[in-house]
Formats: structure tokens, C-alpha cells, sequence
């Protein structure tokens, strides 16, 4: 459903749609349909074009992860002049600096929280941490840190696709930059959601 939807997106701004779907079956938005809140919206093995595409997709994990921690090299993009960084589950938030700057399980109400509710990021993106956890192109990779930091290593192969971010519900632990959770991607949850993005193309 996230990548029908960026190709919609695309196709509704005239722009080259980044994902090849096949056989697409079920209820586009028709909720869950079990206890495990599998939807019946399915396409058969979607392929994506690959970052060149110009048109509206799902970041790479890599990708993700670049724009969390935004240009700092620390647990939380978010350092206390300290530069502490501790972890107090659902506590304050504040010595790990992200008081001001999420949603998550401290100050959320048991709810999810309007978008660009909090504080942006050094780059001036909204929600890295907390709000909704984020599909991400990727297949789970257990070894994904082994790879080259120095590539993007795009796609991979399993079950399985990348969240990115801590949620709503979540403990602070997982909106770190580096959280990293996987889930089958017919599974809907109401701390799940999506970021899409678009690649600049080349200089003209």
C-alpha cells in the first residue's frame, strides 16, 4: 500500500512512477482483516526503479537513517550541550535531548501527535523520532552494519522490510537514529506510517 500510494502520488504530478506492481490484488485502505492486522491489499513482488527515479518513494534505509541523524554522529540528533546521552525509557527525555524534538511514550497521552507537533531537526525535518515509525524500502538485513558504511546498500532480500523511528507508543530507546525493526509488509499498525521523499534530478 505505502509504495501504490507514491506511485499515485507520481502519477498525480505527472512524474515517473519509481515502482513496478503486478497483480495487485485486495482492498486498496481496507484496514485489517484478522486478529494479526494482516491487510488483503497485495502486489506481487513490487520492483523499484532505483534512486534515480524522480517521482515519490519510500527512502532506503540508509537514506533514513542520513536524514534522522543530520549531520551529528550522536545516539539522538537531538545532544544536550553536555553531550550526554542516557537512556530513561518513558521519562523525561530532556538529558538525551529529546524533550521538544518527539512523540514518544513521555509525552504522547497514549495517542499519536499532530505532524510537525515538535521541534525539527538540524536540517529542518519534522518527526525523525518518535510520531509513527517509517516504512522503508529495504528488506531486513540482520548484518546491515557489516556492510561498507561508505555505500548504500539498497534492497537486499527476505520476508521482512525495514521501520525506521520510534513511535508514539514506543520507549526512547528506539527513536535513536539507529533503531533498527522489521516486520512483514502486509502488516498494518496504528504505530506505523510512512515518509515519502522524491531524489533531485540531475543539474541542468
Amino acid at each position: 500500500e505505502a509504495v501504490t500510494y507514491c506511485n499515485m502520488l507520481s502519477a498525480m504530478e505527472g512524474l515517473s512512477e519509481c515502482y513496478v506492481l503486478d497483480n495487485c490484488q485486495g482492498t486498496l485502505g481496507g484496514g485489517c482483516v484478522n486478529e494479526s492486522c494482516d491487510g488483503d491489499y497485495f502486489c506481487d513482488a513490487p520492483e523499484f526503479y532505483g534512486v534515480e527515479c524522480t517521482g515519490y518513494r519510500l527512502p532506503t534505509e540508509a537514506e533514513w537513517e542520513y536524514l534522522a541523524r543530520a549531520g551529528t554522529q550522536v545516539a539522538f540528533a537531538y545532544p544536550p550541550p553536555d553531550g550526554s546521552e542516557k537512556n530513561d525509557n518513558c521519562g523525561c527525555g530532556d538529558e538525551i535531548g529529546l524533550l521538544g524534538h518527539a512523540c514518544w511514550c513521555h509525552n504522547s497521552g497514549a495517542s499519536s501527535c499532530p505532524v510537525k507537533g515538535s521541534q525539527p531537526n538540524n536540517w529542518g525535518l519534522y518527526d525523525m523520532a518518535g510520531g509513527v515509525s517509517e516504512w522503508c524500502w529495504d528488506h531486513y538485513q540482520e548484518d546491515y552494519y557489516a556492510i561498507d558504511p561508505e555505500t548504500d546498500p539498497l534492497g537486499g532480500s527476505g520476508s521482512s522490510r525495514v521501520i525506521r523511528g520510534g513511535s508514539w507508543g514506543a520507549l526512547n530507546q528506539y527513536c535513536r537514529s539507529a533503531s533498527r525493526l522489521h516486520t512483514s509488509p502486509a502488516f498494518r499498525g496504528h504505530y506505523y506510517g510512512l515518509r515519502v521523499l522524491r531524489s533531485l534530478g540531475p543539474s541542468p
